[in-house]
Formats: structure tokens, C-alpha cells, sequence
């Protein structure tokens, strides 16, 4: 074992979505992931010391060396709570010998088990000189009926020799118990600890362990769901052939196969389909007086609308949509939530709603800006340059849309919109040279270069990472050049590109001719001979 709680460590400080995210830098964590890292470190360090070791020889090093003085509320702790002890880097780099395997398991010892029963150990001599060996057995736990012994009990090695052990378990057979101890071994500067472990059943249930589907979650009547327990009795060893019940507990799901009794594996499992109620699907299983529950979930399957693909810039379907640009997507169960993406990328999961992009000899995500029950807002990966469609699917947790064919082209030209200063109409995104939106409060004034926000404008001869912010320098330009009216007029074009430090932005500078009429104007993007929905401008 290794420590992995209230550890002080350090953290991401990218991505909120993320695990271990503080935006300190640092943070407190807790959990056995924590400490397989440790374990993993450890293990780096014997390599790095003992580069001929092999995987097994590494085990025994961080096994056989750990401190077996773990204390449980109070006292020592078990073999099976704490395993061999608590890990010791230093003196696993320093071991002088190692032990493969390097724990001693008899098992489970049923009445048809005949004894002696016995497990073989290599023990090697890891340093360059001759050592003397001695293996002590210590039970933790008496047994009266059984005892562990091993043989030879010592033995003197030369520099990289090797020597079995035969390690038996004699006598008659044990009563029911948990029965465990520790191979003292003495070799050299190091001292050694191999636990061993064996099991004697009552054959009464003391406990009942959900083993798959104690908590689960899926799209209103999907079928196929598997909920599995375990019984044992209070040394741990299986229970078979207990009558085992299942049952609906909450909503209108259905169970459609059982096991009527645990197999010899003290496993007894159920297969059952969701029903059409959304929210809680309870199951349950009573067996031996014991009740455990499994916690299912139903949400609404996840469909997009006929037609619900659209530019995220004037909200029509048009004749394709570039890629790098933002569509959204409308429909039913898209979310569980309402979210917006906090990051200045965009990630590839929010609120467990994940899209995907799909064309011959390619998969890839899209990135996501918002999500909630009927839409979700979704960058098309630039990935897809130069293909006429992908095969788009939303997934909200395990449940997926149906396929959906987008159909892609060069360019997608469209204007986001923001509503006017006055009433209740839309004007173009536009920002004057004062970085003030312009509005019928604030029109862009003839021969002022405003900076116009737009959706696909297609290629640009510094692609992004898709998701991520464009780059200041060198700045991302159109591979083709946009032509803009206003109010009928040509506008000049100062630059036509991605915005900077914006995710897929487009942004057309352009100076509001001279001669351009004023009021609300009519404003056009024309790109590739392709033209965007009229917008407007007002101009004074």
C-alpha cells in the first residue's frame, strides 16, 4: 500500500473540465489513483538501480521491503487490509534480495482440499557478494490445526544466485477462519516479508457486494443492462447456491433473465431492459436476508432534429458548412444541462456531451462552446478540410444520436448577429475603432474601418489546432479574399481572417465607404461566389 490521502501535489491549472484542476497550481487529493502513482515512481526508481530486474523482481522489490507495521484502529493491520505493509522506496532501491512470487496465497481451503499443500518461491542473491539466508515463518493468526513451513529455512548465496523455496501449508484441515502471517526472510543488510493468506468458509452469508450496475445510467428503454452481486461469508470466501431474488424496485423497467441462485463463485446476476419513465429505475436483489439496490437512470435519447444542423452565423441549413466553423445542433435530450465552456479552448466533453465527426479513414471530435436540453453549439474540426460531408453523432453519456449526415463545403459564409440599441431587430456584429459595438446608438461612420464578426470563411493560411485560440502572429488570413457591400457599395477590405485569441473567429476589417448610403443599411459577404444572408449596418 502507499499513501493517497490529503496529499499536497501538484495540479493543472488548464482545463476546469478536468481532473486534478486548481487554479493555484497545487491542490489537496485523495484516492487510490494517487498512490498508484507513488507505487509507480517507486517502481521507476528500482529500475533505474537495478536496470536487469525483471517486472517480477521490481514487484518483490516494492512488496517484500514494505513496512508491516500498519496500525488498523489501533492494531496491526491485516494482510488483507493492508497487504504486505506500507511502501518503502529507499529500501526497495536497496534491496539485497527478491522473492518471486512475491506473496504466498494457499487460497480458499475447502473440505476438498487434501493438505499439505505447497507454493515454490525463488529466492535470488541481488548483490555482488556471497549472503547468508534465513526464513522464519510468523503467523499473525494461530491456527491449530494447520502450520506453514518452508524449506530450506536457510541457505547461503553467491552473487546472483538463486534458490527455490518450498513454502507448504500441513496438518489437518483448518477450522473456518482467515488465517495469514509473514516469511520473515534475513538477507544480508535487508530484511524481507512475504505475507501469506489462507481461507476457511462458514458457508453463511455476512455480507452481499454489488459487482456491476449498482449505479448506471442509459437512453428510456434500452435494453441489455447487467447487474451483478457477489455473496460472502465474513472470511470473505464465496457463498454458492443461495437463492438469490431480483425485483423492480422504482419506475417501469424490466428484468428479462436471472440467476435463481449464486454459482460457485458466489455470483448470481440479472439482465434487464430500462422502461419508457424517465429518471430513477431502481432495482434490487434480496438473498440470505441481505437487500442491495442498483441505481439506474433514464434519460431521453439523445436526437437531432430533421434539419436541425445549422450555421451558427444566420441559423440556416445553407448548402454545406466549412469546416473550422460553428454549426448548431438542435433536437431533443441533447444535455442534462446548460452549459458554456469556461476555457478559452474549447473542450472535446461538456456536461458529459461529447460530438463526433466521422469520414472514411477519419474520426474526430468535435469541440464543444455550449450545451443544453435542445442544442448544443459545436466547432467542425478543420480535420475535415476538403471532404463534401462527415457523419456526425451526439453522445451524452453512453446514449447516441442517431447518425447525422453534415454536408461540408469550402465555405459557409454568414454574419453573427447581436440585437440593435433600439427595438427588438438584429444588426451585424460589428465593432468600430473604438472596440464599441456598433448599433443605431453607435452606427459605424463612412470612411471608419469597423471590424465585421463572422462565421465560415473557410480556409486560412494558419490553420489552429481545432478547439484551440488563434495566434496573435503571424495572424491567419483567408485563402480567398471576401467581397463586402454596404448598402450596395463596394467596401474595402483591409483584412480578412481568423481573430486573435478568439476559437474559430472570423473577422473581416473592411472601411465604410464614403459614398455609402446612411441608416440601416443592407450588408453582404461574398466569398468563393458564395454570398451570406443580408444583414445590416446602420451608418451615419
Amino acid at each position: 500500500m502507499a499513501p493517497g490521502a490529503d496529499l499536497y501535489t501538484a495540479a493543472q491549472s488548464y482545463d476546469p473540465n478536468g481532473d486534478v484542476y486548481n487554479a493555484s497550481g497545487f491542490t489537496g487529493v485523495s484516492g487510490t489513483s494517487f498512490a498508484a502513482g507513488l507505487v509507480a515512481g517507486a517502481a521507476a526508481l528500482v529500475k533505474q538501480a537495478h536496470p536487469q530486474f525483471t517486472p517480477a523482481q521490481i514487484k518483490s522489490a516494492l512488496v517484500n521491503t514494505a513496512s508491516n507495521q500498519v496500525l488498523d484502529n489501533g492494531a496491526n493491520a491485516n494482510v488483507t487490509a493492508a497487504g504486505a505493509g506500507k511502501l518503502d522506496a529507499g529500501a526497495a532501491v536497496n534491496t539485497t534480495a527478491t522473492v518471486e512470487p512475491a506473496t504466498v496465497s494457499f487460497g480458499e481451503v475447502g473440505s476438498n482440499v487434501a493438505l499439505p499443500v505447497g507454493v515454490l518461491l525463488t529466492l535470488s542473491n541481488v548483490t555482488s557478494g556471497s549472503m547468508r539466508v534465513t526464513i522464519q515463518v510468523a503467523p499473525s493468526v494461530h491456527d491449530a490445526s494447520a502450520t506453514v513451513t518452508v524449506s530450506p529455512n536457510s541457505v547461503t548465496l553467491g552473487a546472483g544466485q538463486t534458490q527455490q523455496l518450498n513454502v507448504q501449508l500441513k496438518g489437518s484441515h483448518p477450522a473456518a477462519g482467515s488465517y495469514e502471517g509473514f516469511l520473515q526472510i534475513s538477507a544480508g543488510a535487508a530484511t524481507l516479508h512475504v505475507p501469506y493468506l489462507y481461507v476457511v468458509g462458514d458457508g453463511v452469508t455476512d455480507n452481499v457486494l454489488p459487482l456491476g450496475g449498482a449505479s448506471f445510467a442509459g437512453s428510456v428503454n434500452d435494453q441489455d443492462f447487467f447487474l451483478i452481486l457477489k455473496l460472502i461469508d465474513r472470511y470473505g470466501v464465496a457463498v454458492p447456491s443461495e437463492t438469490v431474488a431480483f425485483n423492480t424496485m422504482t419506475g417501469d423497467g424490466v428484468i428479462t433473465a436471472v440467476d435463481a441462485a449464486t454459482d460457485v463463485l458466489g455470483i448470481a446476476a440479472a439482465k434487464v431492459n430500462l422502461g419508457s419513465q424517465l429518471g430513477e429505475q431502481i432495482f434490487g436483489a434480496d438473498a440470505a436476508g441481505f437487500h442491495v439496490e442498483f441505481d439506474g437512470r433514464a434519460r431521453l435519447r439523445p436526437t437531432v432534429n430533421a434539419g436541425g444542423v445549422v450555421n451558427a452565423g444566420d441559423h440556416l441549413v445553407g448548402q454545406g458548412f466549412a469546416p473550422g466553423s460553428y454549426v448548431e445542433i438542435y433536437g431533443v435530450g441533447l444535455s442534462e444541462a446548460t452549459r458554456m465552456t469556461p476555457t478559452l479552448y474549447l473542450p472535446v466533453a461538456l456536461a458529459g456531451v461529447s460530438v463526433s465527426f466521422d469520414a472514411p479513414g477519419l474520426s474526430v471530435p468535435g469541440h464543444i462552446h455550449y450545451v443544453n436540453p435542445n442544442q448544443v453549439n459545436v466547432q467542425i474540426p478543420w480535420e475535415l478540410q476538403g471532404l463534401s460531408a462527415a457523419l456526425m453523432k451526439v453522445s451524452v453519456g453512453e446514449s447516441q444520436s442517431a447518425v447525422y449526415t453534415v454536408p461540408l463545403a469550402s465555405v459557409s459564409p454568414a454574419a453573427f448577429e447581436v440585437p440593435d440599441s433600439f427595438g427588438s431587430r438584429l444588426v451585424i456584429a460589428a465593432l468600430d475603432a473604438n472596440n464599441k459595438l456598433t448599433s443605431t446608438a453607435n452606427p459605424a461612420r463612412r470612411g471608419q474601418t469597423i471590424s465585421l464578426y463572422v462565421n465560415g470563411l473557410g480556409e486560412v493560411d494558419h490553420t489552429p489546432v481545432s478547439g484551440d485560440p488563434t495566434a496573435a502572429q503571424p495572424l491567419a488570413s483567408t485563402r480567398a479574399i471576401p467581397h463586402v457591400t454596404i448598402g450596395g457599395v463596394d467596401a474595402a477590405v483591409r483584412f480578412s481572417g481568423l481573430s486573435p485569441h478568439s476559437v474559430s473567429l472570423y473577422q473581416i476589417n473592411v472601411t465604410v465607404p464614403a459614398q455609402a448610403p446612411t441608416g440601416r443599411q443592407p450588408i453582404k459577404i461574398t466569398i468563393n461566389g458564395i454570398d451570406s444572408k443580408v444583414s445590416s449596418l446602420p451608418v451615419q
